[in-house]
C-alpha cells in the first residue's frame, strides 16, 4: 500500500515512526499470525521480531525455521496486537484489563523490558480493594513469586470479604502461611470465615461451623488464634464450633498467661509488617559511631518488635564470628526514651528483635538506633533504673558502635478491640529515611 513519490511516507518521520507505519499499513510484511479463538490474522516483519525477542529469533532463524502461518491460541487478539505494537514502538500505554495478558505474553516471548513495565503498572495500581483479584490472576503466570508476595502484602482493611472469598484454596493457604501481613489476626480470621462460607455454597454444604472446619482442614492451625485479643477470642471464636473444646482450653491458657502453651498445631508467633528504606544501605563498621538514627512517624498504636539490618552487615557479622551484644535505642525529639537489649532473630539473620516489644503511640515521631557492642567490651557504665515492664532505661548509655538500619519490624496492637484502621509507618521527611 505504497504512496506516490510526491507523498512519501518515509520523509519527515523518525525510524520508529516509519516502522510503526510499515506495520500498521502492512508494508512488506513476511509473517502472518492467526490469533485467538476468532483466528484473526495479524502481519509483521520477521527482522523486527527477531531484533526484539530471542524466542522469535529461535522461531525464524533457528535450526528449523518456522515457515507459513503461525497460530497463537493462548493469547487474545487485543493483547497480542498491543504486544506487537510495543515491539515496533516501545509504546507502554495499555488498558488496565490487558496488563496481565501482556505480562504473560512478554514472559512467553522473553521480552524483559515489557514484562518489567507490566509489573510496574500492576504494583502502582495495586491496593487493598483489588489485591485479591490480582493475586488470583497472576497465578496463571509462571514464576511471579515476587508479584504474589506484593499482592499478599497489599491485603488490608479495605479488602472486601466478597473478593477474598473468591480466592483459590492455594492462595488462601499461601496468605495464612505468610509472616508479613498488615492486618490483625482477628481480621484475617473473619476474611477466612467468609471464604469458608463461599466454599460451602460452591460445594453444596450447609453453612455451619462443623462444615467450615471441614473446609479449612489443615489450614485451621495456620490461623494464629494464640495472638488474638482474649475478649475477641472468647466472644467470636470460643463461642463457636470452629475449634474443639480441647483446642479452646489450650488457647485460653496461652492468652491468659501470656506463655506459649499451645500444641504444635497452632502458631504463637505474631505476624509482622516490615517497612524498609528505599535506598541501598552500606555497612558501617561497628567501631564507628557514625550512623544516623532511623526516623519514622506512626499513624496508630503499634508494637515495635525490632529492626532489620542490611544483608551485607549480617553476613560480615557471621563471617567474622563476632560475639556481639546489641541494644536498640529509642529516641523522641533527640531524647533517649530507652535502651533495650535485642537478639538476632531465629526467623531471619537480618533481624534483631526485642522481647517484649515496645509500644509506639499514634501520631508520634520516633527514631531508633541499633548499637552493637562486643562481648569483651566494658558495659559497666550501663545503669538501669526501674521502669515499666516494657522499657529498660539507662542513665548513662555507652554507645560503642552502631549499625545502619534497613527497616522496622512492627505489628498492630488491638488494645482489647479489633483494630479497624490499617497502620502505616510514615517515615519522617529526613535525609536518612524514606517510607517504603
Amino acid at each position: 500500500m505504497a504512496e506516490s513519490s510526491g507523498q512519501s511516507w518515509q520523509n519527515g518521520r523518525s525510524i520508529s515512526e516509519c516502522l510503526e507505519y510499515m506495520w500498521t499499513n502492512e508494508i512488506a510484511c513476511d509473517v502472518t499470525f492467526v490469533v485467538g479463538k476468532s483466528r484473526v490474522e495479524m502481519h509483521a516483519h520477521k527482522t523486527i521480531l527477531i531484533g526484539r525477542s530471542p524466542v522469535f529469533q529461535s522461531i525464524f532463524d533457528g535450526y528449523i525455521p518456522e515457515k507459513g502461518t503461525i497460530a497463537i491460541q493462548d493469547i487474545g487478539e487485543r493483547p497480542f496486537k498491543l504486544f506487537l505494537r510495543y515491539l515496533y514502538t516501545d509504546e507502554v500505554s495499555f488498558p488496565d484489563d490487558c496488563v496481565l495478558p501482556l505480562l504473560y505474553t512478554a514472559k512467553k516471548y522473553n521480552v524483559d523490558s515489557l514484562a518489567d513495565v507490566c509489573r510496574e503498572i500492576l504494583i502502582r495500581k495495586l491496593n487493598g480493594s483489588n489485591a485479591c483479584a490480582v493475586l488470583e490472576k497472576i497465578s496463571t503466570v509462571s514464576d511471579e513469586k515476587g508479584l504474589k508476595k506484593i499482592c499478599i502484602n497489599a491485603i488490608d482493611h479495605t479488602t472486601p470479604h466478597s473478593e477474598f472469598s473468591k480466592l483459590s484454596r492455594s492462595s488462601v493457604q499461601h496468605i495464612l502461611e505468610t509472616e508479613h501481613l498488615s492486618l490483625p489476626e482477628e481480621t484475617i480470621y473473619e476474611l477466612v470465615m467468609s471464604w469458608t462460607d463461599e466454599q460451602c455454597r460452591l460445594t453444596g454444604l450447609a453453612i455451619h461451623d462443623l462444615n467450615r472446619r471441614k473446609v479449612l482442614e489443615d489450614m485451621t492451625g495456620k490461623i494464629r488464634f494464640p495472638v488474638m485479643d482474649c475478649k475477641y477470642f472468647a466472644e467470636n471464636v470460643a463461642s463457636r464450633d470452629i475449634l474443639t473444646d480441647r483446642e479452646k482450653v489450650i488457647i485460653f491458657q496461652s492468652l491468659s498467661t501470656g506463655k506459649d502453651q499451645c500444641s504444635p498445631d497452632f502458631i504463637h508467633r505474631r505476624r509482622r509488617s516490615r517497612f524498609k528504606k528505599r535506598e541501598t544501605l552500606d555497612y558501617t563498621d561497628i567501631n564507628l559511631n557514625t550512623c544516623l538514627p532511623l526516623s519514622f512517624k506512626t499513624s496508630s498504636t503499634l508494637l515495635l518488635h525490632g529492626v532489620t539490618i542490611p544483608s551485607d552487615s549480617s553476613t560480615r557479622f557471621r563471617q567474622a564470628n563476632l560475639a556481639l551484644n546489641a541494644h536498640l535505642t529509642l529516641l523522641k525529639k533527640n531524647q533517649i526514651l530507652c535502651i533495650c537489649p535485642v537478639l538476632p532473630s531465629s526467623y531471619s539473620s537480618h533481624e534483631y528483635l526485642l522481647d517484649p516489644p515496645l509500644h509506639l503511640l499514634p501520631q508520634q515521631s520516633y527514631s531508633v538506633r541499633l548499637n552493637i557492642i562486643k562481648d569483651d567490651d566494658d558495659d559497666s557504665k550501663l545503669k538501669t533504673t526501674k521502669s515499666s515492664a516494657t522499657f529498660v532505661k539507662f542513665t548513662d548509655p555507652l554507645v560503642q558502635g552502631s549499625c545502619k538500619i534497613a527497616g522496622l519490624v512492627v505489628s498492630e496492637t488491638n488494645n482489647g478491640t479489633t483494630q479497624t484502621e490499617n497502620p502505616k509507618l510514615e517515615r519522617a521527611l529526613s535525609s536518612n529515611s524514606a517510607f517504603y
